[in-house]
């Protein structure tokens, strides 16, 4: 489905290049029409059924002879304009990615709730969770640099910092507008409404898929990521249902080669529940003593809550050792869970260029 975008601008030349940019880019997912005079938009309007109108700041528009199913928000010329004549407002001048997901974020606002299409699951789309039972060890650098490798081999991958305190803007950086706040509030809003809808007899959705678009960025490396919420207690007010959720929309919209998970470890149902959702799970140890009994420990209190709840967990899990000294650390084995080997410890790095020594590791494309 296409959403169709009508744009009025008295600048002929920027109507002309917007348009050109965005057809090209977003081919499959808009259908863009132009206007230079209010009254031709204002009737076309009536004839096609736009989905978002954007009008420059200079028009007079009177709201009341645009359709009702359509949403309106004005071009502006500042940034700093967040709304104009009681609509939000979108900076023209900005870069173009920016520019179309403040689009799709008015367009989940505004719009009605989309039909559900049934779509088959993505094979492609691998979720790969990382945890560690001990702390220190180093598993948001590993998961974030297999992200890195993976990007680097031409795969569309998705970070997903899901830990309490986490951020994934420890490692990467990107612009754009939101933060993993906004997506605890669709994920909320879109299970209210599929509620209601479901006492009506209604088989629509939300619009959730589109708002996960609009709020993610890209970091230079190419991976795709969430900024954290702006608190930490946030991430609190996430269910396990929610979470499933989210990464059944993430998984079947297909956008992805790969989601990697960065998780806090805990026997929480959550965590469960998100584990069950893995296609690979990665357990992080160092290799000390230490380490390695709390996470044999992990191992076997897992096994007993995987049979408890008819869960697929332990066959799918692995171990990565990171930090891994020849001299202090040492691999175990445990049955059933086959070791993927271990990277030595980098000293002396900042976050971003440490990711990018890890990603050089072969040891990560073992979970491809």
């Amino acid at each position: 489905m296409k959403i169709k975008l009508a744009i009025l601008e008295h600048d002929k030349l920027y109507l002309k290049r917007v348009k050109a940019i965005l057809e090209k880019r977003y081919a499959d997912k808009l259908e863009v029409y132009t206007f230079s005079e209010l009254e031709i938009a204002i009737e076309n309007l009536k004839n096609v059924k736009v989905d978002l109108f954007l009008a420059d700041e200079s028009f007079d528009i009177e709201h009341v002879k645009v359709p009702s199913k359509c949403g309106v928000a004005y071009l502006v010329d500042s940034p700093e304009i967040k709304t104009l004549n009681g609509k939000p407002a979108i900076c023209k001048f900005q870069k173009c990615d920016l520019l179309y997901k403040q689009m799709l974020n008015l367009y989940a606002e505004n719009a009605p709730s989309i039909e559900r299409v049934q779509t088959e699951q993505t094979e492609g789309t691998r979720i790969i969770g990382f945890f560690s039972p001990s702390g220190g060890t180093g598993c948001s650098t590993a998961a974030a640099a297999c992200a890195v490798r993976f990007a680097s081999q031409s795969q569309k991958v998705l970070y997903l910092n899901l830990e309490l305190l986490g951020d994934a803007e420890i490692f990467f950086h990107g612009e754009g507008n939101g933060d993993f706040g906004d997506i605890i509030y669709a994920l909320k809003a879109n299970a209210n409404q599929l509620m209601k809808q479901s006492d009506k007899g209604e088989k629509k959705g939300g619009n959730l898929a589109i708002r996960l678009e609009s709020l993610v960025r890209q970091d230079s490396t190419g991976v795709h990521y969430y900024a954290a919420t702006k608190l930490a207690l946030d991430m609190q007010e996430l269910t396990g249902e929610e979470l499933r959720q989210l990464l059944e929309e993430l998984r079947k919209s297909g956008g992805y080669d790969a989601i990697l998970l960065d998780l806090d470890f805990s026997f929480a149902h959550p965590l469960l529940q998100i584990l069950s959702e893995c296609d690979s799970i990665v357990m992080v140890s160092d290799g000390s003593a230490v380490t390695n009994q709390k996470l044999e420990r992990a191992v076997a209190s897992l096994g007993i809550l995987e049979q408890q709840e008819e869960r697929r967990i332990q066959q799918k899990m692995c171990i990565l050792y990171n930090r891994f000294s020849t001299k202090t650390s040492q691999m175990i084995e445990i049955e059933g869970i086959k070791n993927i080997g271990g990277i030595k410890r980098f000293e002396g790095y900042q976050p971003e260029l440490l990711i990018k020594q890890l990603a050089n590791q072969s040891e990560f494309d073992v979970l491809r």
